[in-house]
């Protein structure tokens, strides 16, 4: 039974995967064209579905694809709502809810604090933009990075911790 369980990690781990894998060339759009393309986001979504619904089916676990499927539309709705005011692009959007889907599988809250992450890393360097006088305060900031930020941190905590990858 552990190997199954093993396997079910290792595959639910895939859409991280995936995300870090494009890390680099969405950092380089976003820093550049302050976008995220679909052909990037859109695969980390189904990916995180397909992988997460494996995963589940393997393990017997659903409760946790139902959980992290529930708060990726949480998390998707959010962020639909704050680009309704402008406050995020619908491709961090997408980004952010591929991050959500990627990790929720191991634990709820592990989305949540790569999100956090994130988020404070960018608020950090932004209020130090602006005490330099290089950024206003109104500036648009470019959020993929650190969303991927967050998401690199929470796979190396997730990696580094005893058992992670042999959910009980």
């Amino acid at each position: 039974m552990p190997a199954i369980k093993t396997t079910a990690a290792v595959i639910a781990l895939l859409p991280a995967a995936y995300l870090l894998a494009i890390a680099w060339p969405l950092v380089r759009i976003d820093w550049r064209e302050h976008r995220l393309p679909n052909r990037f986001t859109y695969p980390g979504l189904i990916a995180g579905v397909v992988c997460e619904f494996a995963a589940s089916a393997i393990s017997w676990q659903w409760w946790r694809f139902a959980i992290g499927v529930a708060l990726t539309l949480l998390l998707l709705a959010a962020g639909v709502f704050g680009n309704h005011f402008d406050l995020f692009g619908m491709g961090d959007v997408k980004l952010a809810g591929a991050i959500a889907l990627a990790l929720a599988w191991f634990n709820p809250l592990l989305p949540l604090v790569a999100l956090l992450a994130a988020t404070s890393v960018a608020a950090a360097i932004s209020m130090w933009l602006v005490f330099r006088g290089t950024a206003k305060l109104n500036s648009a900031i470019p959020l993929g990075p650190y969303l991927l930020l967050g998401l690199l941190l929470a796979v190396v905590w997730l990696c580094a911790q005893p058992g992670s990858l042999t959910p009980a």
